[in-house]
């Protein structure tokens, strides 16, 4: 008799355990926003200097140094400035995840680099906004903003992509 009481008690003080553990919080799922619609709200959102003209996906991920990662881009939104600044908006959708992740390290290991050389000599003054340029990635999308204001930027990818 005293097995069964105590297995009873036993369980009882396991449900609420068990009942709240499936009220955990769990992480946000990433949204996958549409490219043009996060472009333009950056766009319309942050001030930039130079005139930022849309460039047709071939020319640009040549710029980016994404060419080899052509056939896992399914979406973008790329702008980029006049070459008077170092000022671009970079919106990627990727196949899946880890394409986008490989496209962020892409993006942050050789094409940041590159454009702060770039820069160095030519307008020293833009060099601050390539090293302090929003990069993020959350699922299948990645983000790059060069601009002045590159923590309203991140605020605005993260608020896009959960």
């Amino acid at each position: 008799m005293f097995k069964i009481k105590s297995r009873a008690v036993f369980a009882l003080c396991l449900l609420p355990a068990l009942c709240l553990g499936g009220c955990q919080k769990k992480e946000a799922e990433a949204k996958n926003p549409d490219p043009s619609k996060l472009a333009s709200q950056l766009l319309s959102d942050i001030s930039f200097q130079d005139k930022l003209e849309e460039t047709d996906k071939d020319a640009a991920l040549t710029v980016l140094g994404l060419e080899s990662y052509e056939d896992k881009v399914s979406d973008c939104a790329i702008y980029l400035g006049t070459g008077a600044t170092a000022e671009e908006v970079v919106v990627l959708k990727t196949d899946d995840e880890k394409g986008a992740q490989e496209i962020k390290a892409v993006l942050k290991e050789n094409h940041l680099p590159r454009l702060k050389e770039d820069f160095q000599n030519y307008v020293p003054a833009e060099v601050p906004k390539i090293e302090d340029a929003a990069l993020y990635a959350k699922g299948q999308t990645v983000a790059l903003c060069v601009s002045s204001d590159s923590d309203k930027a991140l605020e605005i990818m993260e608020e896009a992509m959960g």
